[in-house]
């Protein structure tokens, strides 16, 4: 990442003395002008000797000690691109002696992949938002708009179906944004793969409770017409109960852990330049919290 340190491992002991240099030979986009750092040397800004690591060969970690060099060109120009691909080559000492890197490596500017992320998802979404709009109720009616993407059948805004549309923006975001960055497809860490799973087995979970009078999905009776009902934010910690208190704490426990695992999820990538494995600590969190929120539909489902 351009915002970050480039780190760079050598298996031998170089010194100071003997003048390393680091030059990036970049390739060509389009026939754009190639930044001044990819047609110079760069000087260290930084050099530790007997550094010990792990590589990775075909599926074995093997230890390594030498040299680690930082470079650094978080000021450098860098043109509107969300990367760089260059081929890493090293030179020092007297006679001069040469390292170049096993394969090109990207340079990602977090800048440009975002500004690109954000009119991508955007887009999609707003392709999603008026395909809603757009289509009709049973009734030939349009009520709701593009909100029906997170309504329950009664009207009101679905905690399940929010959440799970949040996580969607957040990871798929945040994916699409680092691909940019590599060209490639990034690790997904196996904690949000199962953040993912909770919300969507959440979301099956209460769209069965959703059911009138225990009906199937599919199930072709007529419907009794309902009262309209204006969708508002405050529904996401709404129990549904017509007597009593309607607040739910399950449901705004279920809202703050959301926000914050997302917000830092956000955050943590944005900062690392990699897609943030979530703690399983706090994945058990948000399952505790979903499972707190799940169980009661569920009961009152069985009772009925």
């Amino acid at each position: 990442m351009r915002s970050h340190l480039l780190r760079v491992y050598v298996s031998t002991n170089i010194q100071d003395s003997d003048a390393p240099e680091l030059t990036l030979l970049a390739q060509k986009f389009m026939n754009q002008k190639l930044p001044g750092w990819t047609q110079q040397p760069i000087k260290p800004r930084e050099l530790a000797r007997f550094q010990q690591w792990t590589e990775t060969r075909d599926g074995v970690a093997v230890g390594r000690t030498g040299t680690l060099l930082l470079f650094d060109l978080r000021a450098a120009e860098f043109p509107f691109r969300s990367c760089i691909r260059v081929t890493p080559v090293l030179r020092w000492g007297e006679p001069w002696q040469t390292a170049i890197g096993e394969r090109p490596v990207y340079v990602g500017n977090l800048l440009a992949a975002g500004v690109l992320t954000l009119l991508f998802v955007g887009f999609v979404a707003g392709v999603l938002v008026y395909f809603a709009s757009r289509t009709e109720n049973t009734d030939g009616t349009r009520r709701g708009g593009w909100k029906r993407l997170l309504l329950n059948p009664q009207g009101r805004l679905s905690l399940s179906k929010t959440q799970a549309a949040f996580w969607t923006l957040c990871i798929g975001g945040m994916v699409f944004c680092f691909g940019l960055t590599r060209l490639e497809v990034p690790t997904i860490p196996e904690s949000l793969v199962a953040l993912m799973g909770l919300s969507l087995a959440t979301r099956a979970t209460i769209f069965i409770t959703e059911q009138p009078n225990g009906r199937k999905p599919g199930d072709s009776t007529k419907e009794t017409p309902q009262e309209k009902i204006t969708p508002r934010l405050r529904d996401l910690i709404n129990s549904g109960q017509k007597t009593g208190n309607p607040v739910a704490i399950t449901k705004a426990q279920m809202v703050f852990w959301t926000c914050i695992a997302g917000f830092l999820f956000c955050v943590k990538s944005l900062l690392n330049g990699v897609l943030w494995e979530v703690p399983w600590q706090l994945v058990a969190l948000m399952g505790i919290s979903q499972a707190s929120y799940v169980i009661p539909p569920v009961l009152k489902t069985m009772k009925q």
